[in-house]
C-alpha cells in the first residue's frame, strides 16, 4: 500500500488534516461507530518528555475503512521562510553572540485544543479498544484534557509491548518498526524530537503516519499474538498498563531538602574521587577522554602506561575502558580510582543533575514543584518492554540501577523517595525469588527442601556447602553461599563470587566445585533446559506464565558467544518468570488494596505503594495478598514470601 502522502494520495491526504469544527465533528462521528482506534500525540515545549506536564499540540488518531487523521492544535509557524531575524544568544561560555533565526509565515488556522478534547471525549472515555505505541506517553498526555483529568479507560492494545513480546531482540520504536515490516523510512530528520521547530506540513506527514502506522501495527499484531499462544501474557501485559498509567501520572514525592544535600555531598565527593584520579596516575589526564585512559592503562609501562592486559574491546576494536572491563583489574590503584569516581559522577548525573536539570549539558530539569512544602515530584515511567526478560526497566528517572541499600550511597538516594503529607509508603519485597522459583523448577534437592521447611535459600546453600545446620551458619558463611547462588543464576564467575563473599578467587574455584557436588540437581537441570532450547526454533525457553526469551546464538560456533547464550537462557528463565510473578501481583491490586490506596513504584523484587495513613495498615495486608496470596502461591511447589514494612521513606524498608 502506497504511504497516503505520495502523488495521488494527496488530496486524499488534505482531507485527513482537522482543521474544522465540522470536520472534527465528522471525524468523532465515524469513530463512534468503531470498536477500536489508534491514537498518538506530539508534544512541544521545555516538558515535551513527560507526559502529565507536556503541551499537546498535535493528535493523531486512526481506525479501520483506511480512516486516519491529524488534528493540530496550536503549531507555531506554517510553510515558508519569509525572513529572518538576529536574536542575541548566550553560547556555551556565557558570551553574547548574534544569531540568525528564520521568520516563518503563520500557520493554518487550527482548531482549539479544549474543543477537540470535548469533542472527542466520549471517544477516549468509552469501553472502545484504545491502542498506541507506547501506551504511558498517549494516554497521560491526553489525559490533561479530559474530563477531571481522567485517564482513557481500558480495554488497551500497545502495540510496543505487542511487538516485544512477539520479538524482545528486536527494536521496539515505531520509526525502525516500520521501516523494518513496511519498508518505509518516514522521518529521517527526527521530526518529534522538536515538533515546533518544523513546518507545518512536514508535521502533518509525520503526525499522521505514527497514527496510521500504529493502526496497521495492531492489525497485524493481534492475530499473530493469537497464532503464537502469547494471549494470555498480552493480557497480563495489558492488566499491568492499567495500574502503571495512574501511577505515571500521580507521580512519586521527593524530599527536596534531601536532595539538595545530596547535590552538595555528591559534588563534593565526585570532586575528591577526580583528585585522587590525578594523585595516583602521577600526573592529570581528562578522565572524560576514552583515548587518554586506554594510554595511561594499557599502553606498556616504559611508555608511561600501567600495562594492564586488554580484556574487552569496543565495537571499533579498541580496548574498552568500561566499568565491566576494569572490574576484572580491581587492586590496580588507577583503575580502584577511575571506579570509584565513575561510582560517584554517574550517580551525581543521575540522581541529581538528572532530576534538577544542567544547564550547561542543556538538560531540563524533571522534578515539579506542586507547592507541598519541601516536597518535590518526579513522574518515574515504568517500562514494561525494557528488557529482554520480562522485568521493568525505568527512565526520567532510571531507578533500577539505584544502588543496594546496604551501600555507602545506597541509603541517601532511597531517602530521596518520601511519601506524601499525611501518607505512607508501603513495601513489600519479595523474598529471594530467584532462587525460590528455581527450588520450583528442580523439584527435589537441598535447596527445594530448605525452602520447603521455610529456610532461606542463602542460609540452607551454607547449611549444605559448609556442613553445618541452619542456625549454625555464619554471616560469612551465608555471604558465601550468596555468591554461589549469584553464580547459579547469572552464570557468574570465581572473580565475581570471590568479589560478593570477600574471599580469593581460590577460594571461590573451591566452593564452586563443591556446590556442583552437593547440589547436582541444579546443574542437571541447566544442561536440560539449554539442551531443550537449543532444540527448539528459533532457540528459546518460555518462563512461568508462557513469555518467550529466544536465544538465537546458542546455536553459534563461537565457545564464546554459545557459552554467553547459555548463561543468558537459563537466566531468562528463571529472572523471566519472577517477572511474571510481580506482574502478575501488580494485576492483582485492584482488588487486594483499600480505596485511597495506589501503586507508586516497582523496582526489581520491590512493589511500593501510597496510601492515607489511616489504611496503611490495611494496604499492607492486601499488598502481601496481592503478591503471595491465592492464585500467586498456588502457581509454585515452593512457598514464596514477601516483607512488608510501612514507611516515612523508601530507605526506611531495607
Amino acid at each position: 500500500m502506497a504511504p497516503p502522502y505520495q502523488k495521488g494520495h494527496a488530496m486524499r491526504f488534505t482531507r485527513r488534516v482537522v482543521t474544522t469544527p465540522d470536520h472534527l465533528a465528522h471525524v468523532a462521528a465515524v469513530l463512534s461507530t468503531r470498536n477500536a482506534f489508534a491514537f498518538d500525540i506530539e508534544a512541544a515545549g521545555a516538558h515535551r518528555g513527560v507526559p502529565a506536564r507536556c503541551n499537546v499540540t498535535w493528535l493523531s488518531i486512526a481506525t479501520g475503512g483506511g480512516n486516519a487523521w491529524t488534528i493540530p492544535m496550536g503549531h507555531p509557524i506554517g510553510d515558508t521562510v519569509v525572513g529572518e531575524r538576529i536574536v542575541p544568544t548566550p553560547d556555551k561560555n556565557g558570551k553574547m553572540i548574534n544569531r540568525r533565526h528564520p521568520v516563518w509565515e503563520q500557520p493554518p488556522a487550527q482548531l482549539d485544543r479544549r474543543q477537540v478534547f470535548d469533542t472527542l471525549a466520549p471517544i477516549f472515555m468509552s469501553d472502545r479498544i484504545k491502542v498506541a505505541h507506547s501506551m504511558p506517553t498517549d494516554a497521560v498526555a491526553v489525559s490533561q484534557h479530559l474530563p477531571g483529568g481522567q485517564i482513557p479507560p481500558p480495554p488497551y492494545f500497545d502495540t510496543i509491548v505487542a511487538g516485544w513480546l512477539l520479538n524482545e531482540n528486536v527494536q521496539k520504536g515505531l520509526k525502525p518498526t516500520v521501516k523494518r515490516l513496511y519498508g518505509h523510512a518516514y522521518d529521517t530528520e527526527d521530526v518529534g524530537k522538536c515538533v515546533e521547530k518544523h513546518p507545518f506540513s512536514k508535521v502533518t506527514t509525520y503526525s499522521y503516519l505514527d497514527s496510521h502506522y500504529t493502526w496497521l501495527l495492531y492489525r497485524r499484531y493481534r492475530r499473530m499474538i493469537a497464532e503464537r499462544d502469547l494471549t494470555g501474557v498480552m493480557d497480563l501485559e495489558m492488566g499491568v498498563l492499567e495500574q502503571l498509567l495512574p501511577a505515571f501520572k500521580a507521580g512519586t514525592m521527593l524530599d527536596a531538602d534531601a536532595l539538595s544535600k545530596l547535590k552538595v555531598e555528591l559534588t563534593d565527593e565526585t570532586a575528591r574521587r577526580l583528585a585522587a584520579c590525578h594523585t595516583v596516575a602521577g600526573r592529570e589526564f581528562n578522565v572524560a577522554s576514552t583515548q587518554q585512559k586506554q594510554r595511561l592503562l594499557f599502553a606498556p609501562k616504559s611508555e608511561g602506561g600501567r600495562g594492564l592486559k586488554v580484556l574487552q574491546l569496543t565495537d571499533t576494536g579498541q580496548p574498552s575502558t568500561s566499568a565491566e572491563a576494569l572490574e576484572p583489574h580491581r587492586g590496580d590503584a588507577v583503575v580502584d580510582a577511575l571506579l570509584d569516581y565513575a561510582e560517584t559522577s554517574k550517580l551525581l548525573s543521575t540522581y541529581v543533575d538528572g532530576y534538577l536539570g544542567d544547564p550547561e549539558k542543556d538538560r531540563e530539569p524533571i522534578v515539579f514543584d506542586d507547592q507541598v512544602p519541601g516536597r518535590l515530584t518526579v513522574h518515574t515511567n515504568l517500562c514494561q518492554y525494557g528488557t529482554v526478560t520480562g522485568r521493568f526497566s525505568s527512565f526520567q528517572p532510571n531507578l533500577q540501577n539505584i544502588p543496594r541499600p546496604d551501600t555507602v550511597w545506597g541509603k541517601p538516594i532511597r531517602s530521596l523517595f518520601v511519601a506524601p503529607p499525611v501518607h505512607k509508603l508501603v513495601v513489600a519485597d519479595y523474598g529471594q525469588v530467584e532462587l525460590v522459583i528455581l527450588a520450583h523448577y528442580l523439584g527435589e534437592g537441598a535447596l527445594y527442601e530448605g525452602i520447603l521447611r521455610g529456610i532461606d535459600p542463602h542460609t540452607a546453600t551454607a547449611a549444605t556447602v559448609f556442613g553445618v545446620t541452619p542456625l549454625q551458619v555464619t554471616k560469612a558463611q551465608r555471604q558465601c553461599a550468596k555468591g554461589l547462588n549469584f553464580a547459579v543464576v547469572y552464570g557468574a564467575g570465581p572473580g565475581k563470587v570471590a568479589q560478593m563473599a570477600g574471599i580469593t578467587v581460590a577460594e571461590a574455584k573451591k566452593f564452586m566445585r563443591k556446590h556442583e557436588q552437593l547440589f547436582p540437581e541444579i546443574y542437571r537441570f541447566k544442561k536440560r533446559v539449554i539442551a531443550e532450547a537449543r532444540r527448539r526454533k528459533p532457540p528459546h525457553v518460555r518462563t512461568l506464565l508462557g513469555r518467550y526469551r529466544r536465544v538465537p546464538e546458542l546455536c553459534a560456533r563461537e565457545d564464546g558467544i554459545r557459552k554467553k547464550a547459555e548463561r543468558q537462557i537459563f537466566n531468562s528463565l528463571i529472572q523471566g518468570s519472577g517477572a511474571d510473578l510481580m506482574k502478575l501481583a501488580i494485576t492483582r491490586l485492584p482488588d487486594a488494596l483499600p480505596a485511597g490506596a495506589r501503586m507508586a513504584l516497582t523496582i526489581h523484587d520491590e512493589l511500593v505503594c501510597v496510601a492515607p495513613e489511616e489504611i496503611a495498615e490495611q494496604c499492607a495486608k492486601g499488598l502481601e495478598q496481592a503478591m503471595v496470596g491465592p492464585g500467586i502461591a498456588d502457581l509454585l511447589k515452593v512457598p514464596l514470601t514477601t516483607d512488608v514494612k510501612i514507611v516515612d521513606c523508601w530507605a526506611e524498608a531495607k
